[in-house]
């Protein structure tokens, strides 16, 4: 399977946490009836690649839980890497794992997809690429704090068409 992805790091969409911020009034979620040829090409993307990018988020975060996020950064896309620099993605995920201790239950919370004309800028950081992503979230419970931890593993679908790790982060 990795011959077939790579891992990448760091890239993730501001779009979502201004959103988190600013949530939208509830909306009647679209049926296939209602859906646009391309967010059903999506839909269909999605459902097709969803499992073999869940596994592999599986792994990603697997590496970070072990320290390794430094072998996730080498093996980075060129859009990670030119957001991020090695020492910096290292350093901040460090920082932000270390106080929560070891994982107890990880458990996957979602799977969702995202369409970028390429003007959302990434937090404090150029705007992303165009592209499809597909975001791979995680509900993970870390040492003795029994609320569970939002942990995502983000991909973008490369011009070579093959799906790169852009972003890991936690909420």
């Amino acid at each position: 399977m990795f011959a077939k992805f790579f891992f990448p790091a760091m890239l993730l969409i501001a779009a979502t946490a201004a959103q988190a911020q600013n949530p939208a009034p509830a909306i009647k979620p679209p049926t296939a009836e209602t859906l646009t040829p391309q967010q059903k090409a999506l839909q269909a993307e999605l459902n097709s690649v969803g499992p073999q990018l869940v596994a592999l988020a599986t792994q990603i975060a697997e590496l970070i839980d072990k320290n390794k996020a430094d072998e996730v950064w080498d093996n980075a896309s060129g859009i990670a890497k030119a957001i991020v620099a090695k020492d910096v993605f290292v350093s901040q995920i460090t920082a932000e794992r270390a106080p929560l201790g070891a994982v107890k239950l990880r458990q996957l919370s979602g799977l969702g997809s995202l369409v970028s004309d390429g003007r959302v800028a990434a937090k404090g950081g150029p705007t992303t690429p165009a592209g499809i992503y597909i975001n791979v979230a995680f509900a993970t419970q870390f040492g003795t704090d029994p609320k569970p931890v939002r942990e995502r593993v983000s991909f973008h679908l490369d011009t070579d068409q093959r799906w790169r790790v852009t972003g890991y982060t936690l909420r």
